[in-house]
């Protein structure tokens, strides 16, 4: 008697089911690990301004929100600067409240403080835990916020 050989229905159901199961723990772990390793490019981009700033501020009586007084940029009065990668959007604003929302050219504390505000864009914008993320300097003082945007 010849034996067959081969796959039967149930089988096949019970693999492609393994194979779904797999996938949909897998898909939302990786795509979680894909959005936080990103946040390394808004991470460097504000402390690469950051160093900027400090230099301007070192000759400079206040501290600048233009991109291309601080060599970051060629465009003079370029208030916003995509990030090394383009996940994010940086600007540089007076650290005079939560949201980093006041004027750095016309803010009193301009000479001893600052805040540079990444916003997340094109596929980073679904990090709805970090979609905006704060470098603040208050006299030398360095915060960062919110704080699991930056922990390691």
């Amino acid at each position: 008697m010849k034996r067959i050989q081969g796959f039967t229905l149930i089988e096949l159901m019970i693999t492609i089911a393994i194979i779904g199961i797999l996938a949909a723990i897998a898909l939302p772990s990786y795509q979680d690990y894909v959005r936080k390793s990103r946040r390394s490019d808004g991470h460097a981009m504000a402390l690469k301004i950051g160093q900027q700033e400090e230099k301007w501020r070192a000759n400079n009586p206040a501290y600048s929100k233009d991109f291309s007084t601080l060599n970051l940029s060629a465009t003079a009065g370029t208030l916003t600067l995509a990030s090394e990668n383009g996940h994010y959007t940086m600007s540089v604003h007076a650290n005079n409240d939560a949201s980093c929302s006041g004027d750095l050219a016309t803010d009193g504390n301009r000479s001893t403080a600052y805040c540079i505000k990444a916003v997340a864009q094109g596929r980073q914008s679904a990090d709805t835990t970090c979609a905006t993320m704060y470098y603040k300097i208050q006299n030398g003082n360095t915060s960062t916020t919110p704080a699991a945007c930056w922990s390691r």
